[in-house]
């Protein structure tokens, strides 16, 4: 639009305000109709970066942080460097697990602690949560042998809290877990098999919706399942054709849940035909058979239009 420009602007009531109106002045479903004026206008916007530009900003700021860092590494990283790990939480933690307290257990995981032996050897942090680094700085300093040091001593904290929090049913927080350990390891047995309780915890808490009367979703229940029986799949796998006692009856679980949840899907189905027969199908057939009657007598009475009156 120009200045001093009118437009007029019709709007469909779908795009206003609706069946509901603007009591007093819009009633229900009521098509609006303005006339708009441009008097002014600011300054322009500044044009928005098309996603090429973006990228190309991006890959710029990349380097120049890739090239500060080299230049200027952090404190706390040194070369040589030697990471030691204090294992006393981590014991703790397993001592924890066999006496059945999960939670606690939990938080020894959380809390095992380690050193970095630099020029800051004072300075203590937590291995497992806070074993951290930035992108650019996990790829650029730290080198292969200590990456592998540190994934080495993540991997069974992982799979160990991923155990507690199962044993809690904290089950989107233990398929991270797993998740990170297999990331780290895609060969590890624990980190599948553990996977699979995940997802059949999953799958039985939506059964046991069933059960209360509660609504479930049956794709979100079928998606679990298939989940879980990939990651235990995997873990067969990974045994090499050997008998592991916790599998087995891992896989018999599975597929109890599994017949449980084909017969509530069946179930499902077949409540599915009885309304639509009830609530559809007969009233329709009612209203057939009431509009086939009315046909008839409409027959009956203009056949007997034609024929003369009885004196």
């Amino acid at each position: 639009m120009n200045l001093g420009e009118v437009a007029r602007f019709i709007i469909q009531p779908e795009y206003g305000y609706g069946v509901q109106g603007l009591a007093p002045k819009v009633e229900p479903n009521e098509v609006l109709d303005y006339e708009i004026e441009l008097v002014s206008y600011g300054k322009p916007l500044p044009k928005f970066p098309s996603p090429a530009e973006l990228a190309e900003s991006r890959k710029r700021q990349a380097e120049e942080d890739r090239k500060m860092l080299e230049a200027n590494p952090p404190a706390t990283v040194g070369t040589p460097r030697r990471i030691v790990f204090n294992p006393e939480q981590k014991e703790e933690g397993n001592a924890l697990v066999k006496k059945g307290d999960y939670e606690s257990a939990q938080k020894c995981y959380d809390t095992v602690t380690s050193s970095v032996e630099t020029c800051r050897l004072d300075w203590p942090f937590q291995a497992f949560v806070h074993i951290f680094y930035g992108k650019d700085e996990w790829e650029v300093l730290v080198s292969a042998e200590d990456k592998t040091r540190i994934n080495n001593h993540k991997v069974p904290l992982y799979l160990n809290r991923a155990l507690c929090k199962i044993k809690l049913g904290k089950w989107n927080d233990a398929e991270w877990d797993c998740d990170k350990a297999i990331e780290i390891n895609s060969a590890l047995l624990k980190a599948h098999f553990r996977r699979s309780l995940v997802f059949l915890g999953k799958l039985n808490d939506e059964l046991a919706k069933e059960d209360r009367k509660e609504f479930w979703v049956i794709d979100k229940a079928n998606k679990f399942l298939a989940e879980a029986e990939a990651s235990l799949q995997k873990a067969v796998e990974l045994t090499d054709g050997g008998s592991d006692a916790q599998i087995v009856k891992t896989q018999m679980d599975l597929k109890r849940s599994k017949m449980t949840l084909a017969k509530y899907i069946k179930s499902y189905h077949e409540a599915e035909k009885k309304l639509y027969k009830d609530n559809i199908m007969d009233r329709l057939v009612a209203v057939n058979k009431k509009k086939q009657a009315s046909e008839l007598q409409q027959e009956l009475e203009h056949e007997f239009e034609d024929m003369p009156s009885l004196e």
